[in-house]
């Protein structure tokens, strides 16, 4: 009779479902979980680069602009997104008969997901603008 219990114990499938879940579930949503991370950071970028080349436009309405103006411009049209983290923006002018503006933002992402060693994404945009004389 043991013999009988033990074979159909072996072919009862009732509980591999909740195993198999029980297993896969905390891999599955670490992983989406860091999916999500690391696409919130390159939203974060992508909008830094986007409030970067957006500012460097008022150069061309306004030659006189200076690095502190383009900076705090950026840094105004970023802080809903990336928050308090620093946006470091540079501004150079080259050339003399068509003069140019180069202007450059750099923004670390800090990445942190569980279990996985804590990186910081670095991210940087330039642009560069022609300066009309005023």
């Amino acid at each position: 009779m043991s013999a009988e219990v033990l074979q159909r114990f072996r072919r009862a499938q009732d509980g591999t479902t909740a195993v198999e879940t029980a297993v896969i579930a905390p891999v599955f949503f670490l992983f989406m979980l860091g999916i999500i991370h690391l696409g919130w950071a390159l939203h974060c970028g992508s909008t830094v680069r986007w409030a970067l080349e957006r500012s460097a436009r008022t150069i061309v309405l306004n030659p006189d602009l200076t690095e502190a103006q383009l900076a705090a411009d950026v840094r105004a049209r970023v802080t809903s997104i990336v928050g308090e983290r620093t946006v470091s923006v540079t501004l150079a002018r080259q050339g003399s008969a068509p003069q140019l503006a180069r202007a450059t933002a750099d923004y670390s992402h800090p990445l942190s997901i569980p279990f996985v060693p804590a990186r910081t994404l670095q991210f940087h945009a330039e642009t560069v603008v022609p300066v009309l004389p005023s």
